[in-house]
């Protein structure tokens, strides 16, 4: 019985590398809106499932014009399949793709595909490991940000709800992190969740595209409490945070915040009812988070 499974696992090892780069090459093609640029280092693998390892590869999306819009490269894919006993490579189908080891770098020239990922319905999982993100203005320039080092990110359709969703867990500003995007692509509205264990941080993003450029945003900071409505100006490069019933414990607080873009500063205005300093400074690691690992040395 065993020699018999083995046997039949086996199977995949008969075909030509180069057909398996051809055959799977198509596959992602046609099942996610990437282009992976596959190289003949392929290998068999039987455990956990049976996959192919395909080492060195280049990431692209797909445009209109069928150009290649690069993303990144890794140092390695899996690539997991049904059908494992069949000998036309043809039968065999794709199920799941793990892209491992890789850095991704996202400017304004290929961000606009990058929503396009997630706008689209994903039916095969695709999931990247090991993942360092690089955010540009554009190629000519240097990185702006260059922080966030992430080890998984996995994204995937939800077929009963019809929503799109991206689970994240990595380091941001080198505080370990947790994210989750969904998008129902019914009503088009979004959702975005941020957990920042170290710092008690959590933030829910909702985002009702039906109003253009506008957000409402909860923030829950210790005993804080922030809702804010959030609007993107393009004319004038900047981001308005404006509370909504905010508490700061069992006061009120009241802030209009501005996040100028080009060049970068801020200006902000906050109204608060009261606040009790010797309650604040009996839980001083908050503020010596925000100061050791958001200010100093950023």
């Amino acid at each position: 019985l065993v020699f018999g499974l083995l046997f039949f696992y086996s199977f995949p090892n008969i075909h030509n590398k180069y057909e398996i780069q051809k055959h799977f090459s198509n596959k992602i093609y046609d099942e996610y809106p990437l282009k992976l640029s596959l190289s003949p280092d392929i290998t068999y693998s039987i455990l956990p499932k049976p996959h192919f390892r395909i080492k060195n590869i280049k990431i692209f999306f797909k445009n209109e014009k069928n150009n290649n819009i690069e993303l990144g490269e890794a140092k390695l894919v899996k690539v997991f399949f049904s059908n494992v006993g069949s000998i036309n490579i043809k039968k065999l189908t794709l199920e799941k793709i793990i892209i491992q080891d890789c850095d991704l770098r996202l400017d304004q020239e290929n961000f606009k595909y990058f929503k396009n990922l997630l706008n689209n319905k994903i039916h095969k999982e695709l999931e990247f490991k090991k993942t360092r993100l690089f955010i540009k203005k554009n190629k000519k320039y240097e990185t702006i940000l260059n922080l966030i080092l992430i080890d998984k990110i996995s994204i995937n359709y939800d077929l009963e709800n019809n929503t799109n969703y991206l689970v994240s867990e990595g380091k941001l500003f080198n505080q370990k992190s947790k994210f989750h995007w969904y998008k129902n692509l019914k009503n088009n509205k979004e959702k975005f969740i941020a957990k920042i264990k170290p710092l008690n941080l959590n933030m829910e993003t909702v985002i009702d595209n039906s109003t253009k450029n506008e957000s409402t945003t909860k923030i829950r900071l210790d005993r804080a409490d922030l809702t804010s409505r959030i609007f993107f100006n393009e004319k004038e490069k900047l981001i308005n945070f404006k509370s909504i019933k905010s508490k700061l414990g069992n006061s009120d607080i009241d802030y209009n915040i501005n996040f100028f873009f080009d060049p970068f500063y801020f200006d902000f205005i906050i109204n608060l009812e009261k606040i009790n300093l010797s309650k604040f400074f009996q839980k001083p690691i908050i503020l010596e988070q925000i100061l050791k690992k958001f200010i100093i040395g950023n």
